[in-house]
C-alpha cells in the first residue's frame, strides 16, 4: 500500500549507492563462503564462482535478450525496470526459461546435498538482520506489511541479543515463478506470513501486464503509486435509506449497512492497484474490522473542525491539538506508521 523506500532514500543519490553496496557486499561474501560443485564427482568451488559462470552461460545462450546479468553482483543489484522487463521476456521465451532452468538448477554442496543455484534459504537471515538493521532506518521503517498495512511485522531480541523477525521476506516475483530473481535486492518485500505464505497467488494480479505496469506494481519501485491512486471508501447500503425503521445513534451500531469500496483517482492506476488489492483480498480482509472504521467516523462526526476552532479560541490551539489527537490519533498513526495508516488517511481525505 505504501511505497517501501522513503523519498530520502531516491532523492539522495550518495545514500543509495552506499546502500545497495552493502547489500551487494553481504551476498557475495556470503557466496563466496558456501562451497558446490557442478557435479558429483567435479571439484569444489565458491557459489559466487558458480553463479557468475552460470550468468555467462545464460547470457551467451540467449544473446539476443538484452539487460541480462553477466555477474552476481549486476544480478542482485537489478532495477525493477530490468527485472520487470526480463519477467516479460522469460514468460514470452522458451528457450529463455528453458536455459533457466538448466542453468539455475541443481548444483551440489560440500557434504554432496542438492540445492539449487540461487539457493534463498542460504541468505534468508542474513538478508532478514540487513532489512531490520537500525543504520537503515533513514531509508524505510518496516513497521506494518506492506502489502495488507494491517499486521505488523517487525523483530524482537532474544536471549544473547540474537533477534527473532515477526515477518517474511517475500519475492514479489515468486523465486518459483521465475528463479533468476531470487537475489535480487529490490525483489525483496518485508511482508506479513498471511500476504506472503497464505494468500498472495504468485504473479496472479500482474498476469497479462507490460512491463512498464508491472514495474509500477513493485512497492520496492519509484513509481509505485498504489496510495496515491486508489482510495478506501466507507459507503452506506441502499438499504439503509430505504428502510425508515432503522433507528441508530452512531454508524458503528449499524456496521451490516455499510460496505468497504475503492475508489480510482485515475483509472489506468485505479485499475492496476486494484488488481493488487484483489490479489491480496484486502477488502474482504478489511471487512472485519468495519465496526472499527466506522467508529472512527462517528467521532469526526461528533467532534468536526468547527469544534477544535470554537475550543481554539477559547482555550487556544496548543490545547484545542492536544485533545484533537487524543480522540483521533492521527498525528500518531502517521509517526509511527501504525495499522491501517492508509484507510484512516482516506477516511480524512473525503472528510475534507
Amino acid at each position: 500500500m505504501y511505497r517501501l523506500y522513503s523519498d530520502f532514500f531516491y532523492n539522495d543519490r550518495a545514500i543509495r549507492l552506499k546502500f545497495e553496496e552493502e547489500f551487494k557486499d553481504l551476498i557475495i561474501n556470503k557466496a563466496q563462503s558456501i562451497k558446490v560443485k557442478a557435479r558429483k564427482n567435479a571439484k569444489l568451488i565458491s557459489l559466487e564462482k558458480m553463479i557468475n559462470q552460470r550468468l555467462k552461460n545464460i547470457r551467451n545462450k540467449c544473446s539476443d535478450i538484452s539487460d541480462l546479468p553477466l555477474t552476481l553482483e549486476e544480478l542482485i543489484l537489478l532495477s525493477t525496470e530490468k527485472i520487470s522487463t526480463l519477467y516479460i521476456e522469460f514468460c514470452n521465451n522458451l528457450i529463455f526459461q528453458q536455459t533457466i532452468s538448466k542453468e539455475l538448477g541443481i548444483v551440489y554442496g560440500e557434504k554432496n546435498g542438492k540445492q539449487n543455484v540461487l539457493e534463498f534459504s542460504k541468505f534468508s537471515k542474513e538478508i532478514a538482520d540487513f532489512f531490520m538493521s537500525p543504520n537503515n532506518e533513514k531509508i524505510f521503517t518496516i513497521s506494518t506489511c506492506f502489502y495488507c498495512n494491517k499486521t505488523y511485522i517487525n523483530a524482537y531480541i532474544l536471549e544473547e541479543n540474537k533477534k527473532k523477525q515477526q515477518f517474511d521476506i517475500d519475492h514479489f516475483i515468486a523465486k518459483t515463478e521465475c528463479p533468476l530473481f531470487t537475489l535480487c535486492l529490490y525483489n525483496f518485500i518485508p511482508s506479513c506470513q498471511v500476504c506472503n505464505s497464505r494468500i498472495k497467488q504468485s504473479g496472479n494480479y500482474f498476469k497479462n501486464c507490460n512491463s512498464k505496469d508491472i514495474e509500477k506494481l513493485f512497492p520496492s519501485s519509484e513509481n509505485y503509486s498504489y496510495n496515491t491512486f486508489l482510495k478506501f471508501r466507507i459507503i452506506p447500503n441502499k438499504e439503509l435509506y430505504v428502510d425508515n425503521n432503522t433507528h441508530f445513534d452512531y454508524f458503528s451500531e449499524i456496521k451490516d449497512s455499510f460496505a468497504i469500496e475503492f475508489e480510482k483517482l485515475k483509472k489506468e492506476e485505479g485499475d492496476l492497484y486494484e488488481k493488487e488489492a484483489e490479489g491480496f483480498d484486502i477488502i474482504k480482509r478489511y471487512d472485519y474490522h468495519k465496526k472499527e472504521f466506522l467508529n472512527y467516523i462517528d467521532k469526526k462526526r461528533k467532534y468536526p473542525p468547527s469544534y477544535f476552532i470554537s475550543l481554539a479560541k477559547l482555550k487556544g490551539l496548543n490545547e484545542a491539538d492536544i485533545l484533537k489527537e487524543a480522540i483521533f490519533d492521527d498525528r500518531f498513526r502517521n509517526t509511527e506508521k501504525q495499522i491501517f495508516q492508509k484507510i484512516y488517511n482516506d477516511i480524512n481525505f473525503w472528510l475534507k
